[in-house]
């Protein structure tokens, strides 16, 4: 985090979470996941399900609706900052 000064981390929004934080919240998610909700693997849970959602397919005259099924993963962990990728180390 020494790329920026502190003012100009703190006017862009640049925040650094410690290791030390990150390892307990996401130990703490690991947790919960196989503990609480049964998921096994926690995180590195790799199982898919399919679900059916809408699906609008476009014709020259009209416009149909139809249904398609994709392919969830059971588990997904979403940083949408990613900063420095730390959560997904």
């Amino acid at each position: 985090m020494t790329y920026y000064g502190s003012a100009l981390r703190k006017s862009i929004g640049v925040f650094y979470t410690p290791h030390q934080v990150v390892k307990y919240m996401v130990g703490m998610v690991d947790k919960l996941l196989i503990e609480e909700i049964g998921i096994e693997g926690g995180p590195s849970n790799n199982d898919h399900f399919e679900i059916e959602v809408e699906s609008e397919e476009y014709t020259e005259r009209k416009k149909t609706k139809n249904t398609k099924k994709i392919s969830v993963p059971r588990v997904a962990i979403l940083d949408p900052t990613c900063g420095t990728g730390t959560f997904a180390a």
